[in-house]
């Protein structure tokens, strides 16, 4: 083998690795843009369900709904409610607040994509888990509508 010969064979052994790199740091870069859009349309469900769990429990004397098609019957999503949060309470009293000024997605859709888990009777709030998919942790979604469920009031406690 001569000189021009290793020449290129390490010249094209150069480029294939060169190429590996830039094709694996678009990949990664895809993946992380696709992961971080579905994180935030997950975090945008969530708020949504958790939204409309409120507004069904402010306009049925505090009872969150037990059955999906109870959630469901609060679309379209209102603006504002009027139970206002008291004392250590911190739910959102405005559908822009809820869910950061993001436009409401379809319930129907929510509720087929995320993991809601209903209560027998509606003196306890639903579960709403992110079923597996990726939410986002600044500032944590499961932690934010686990607050405002958990510090609405029970009825019959007051």
């Amino acid at each position: 083998m001569t000189t021009a010969d290793s020449r290129l064979v390490f010249r094209l052994v150069v480029l294939v690795l060169v190429l590996g790199v830039v094709i694996t740091a678009i990949f990664g870069w895809v993946v992380r843009n696709n992961v971080l859009e579905t994180a935030d349309r997950t975090d945008l469900e969530m708020r949504a369900v958790a939204w409309a769990c409120i507004v069904h429990a402010c306009a049925n004397d505090g009872l969150f709904p037990t059955s999906g098609d109870q959630l469901l019957a609060v679309e379209p999503l209102p603006a504002t409610i009027d139970c206002v949060p008291g004392p250590g309470a911190s739910w959102p009293v405005t559908l822009e607040d809820a869910l950061r000024g993001q436009p409401a997605p379809s319930l129907v859709e929510a509720l087929d994509r995320l993991d809601v888990v209903f209560p027998s009777d509606g003196t306890l709030p639903p579960l709403v888990g992110s079923d597996g998919l990726p939410t986002l942790i600044d500032p944590p979604t499961k932690d934010t509508i686990r607050e405002w469920l958990t510090t609405w009031p029970v009825p019959g406690d007051g």
